[in-house]
């Protein structure tokens, strides 16, 4: 550019750049206008003069439009840069999205299938305790009947216990209940009176094995049994009747 002017002192004051320098756009409209004002109206500068001002504008201008060019497309290289960049942050922008709804969604489901759990553990637990209250009642209730059972098992024994010492009683067992008297008759309180009776299970009724000696009434006293269901009486009222026995066999023998 200061090849093409003259070498004049008002010229290089108005472009006051030095070769090698670069020149703005507002440099430029600065230049123009200086120029027109003051250039132009120097009577020393002739048409040859203006020649080479209008090439140096026409080189400037050409200079300024591939400057602008050059801009432009890296420009227009940059905004296609930008706008490649700004679609793929969409683009994560909508997938964290996604991913964040999804894992809100399982993140509600999470809670919702804690609240569940929390709401079956306190049945669990409540169960629990429900059940431990049961059970520890019925081990009460179970402990009490069985304090009572043996309560009554001995007071059975120390009956039974008396119950044969009066009627000088003992049994046997075996597939059938042998009851043995002794002190039956006066004359010979060794002598032994015995019976036998067993239990039918499948219908309940007793039955004479054996009787010694025998008896006529022993059938009706068994039949008697089986309707009342009163063992201790029955056996009474066998042992009644072999004192009766005794005293029969005492006056046959006389």
């Amino acid at each position: 550019l200061l090849q093409l002017l003259p070498p004049f002192g008002p010229l290089r004051k108005v472009f006051a750049i030095e070769p090698g320098e670069s020149t703005s756009k507002s440099e430029i409209v600065i230049w123009r206008r200086q120029t027109e004002q003051g250039f132009f109206s120097d009577a020393a500068i002739g048409s040859s003069h203006m020649c080479r001002l209008f090439q140096c504008d026409a080189i400037i201008l050409k200079k300024y439009c591939t400057f602008v060019a050059e801009n432009a497309k890296e420009v227009m290289d940059r905004f296609k840069t930008l706008d490649a960049e700004d679609h793929f942050i969409r683009k994560v922008r909508d997938t964290q999205q996604e991913e964040l709804l999804k894992c809100e969604q399982q993140t509600n489901e999470i809670y919702k299938n804690l609240e569940d759990l929390h709401e079956h553990t306190s049945k669990l637990f409540q169960l629990k305790a429900d059940r431990e209250a049961l059970i520890s009642k019925c081990m009460s209730d179970i402990t009490d009947k069985l304090n009572h059972r043996k309560q009554k098992v001995k007071a059975l024994h120390e009956a039974t216990g008396w119950y044969k010492r009066l009627l000088s009683l003992r049994c046997e067992y075996s597939d059938a209940v042998k009851f043995i008297f002794t002190n039956v008759d006066p004359r010979d309180p060794d002598r032994v009176f015995s019976f036998s009776i067993r239990l039918d299970k499948s219908t309940s009724s007793w039955t004479m094995v054996e009787c010694k000696p025998r008896m006529e009434a022993a059938a009706s006293f068994v039949e008697s049994l089986n309707k009342n269901n009163e063992l201790s009486r029955f056996v009474r009222s066998m042992r009644r009747e072999f004192e009766v026995v005794a005293v029969r066999s005492r006056y046959l023998v006389k």
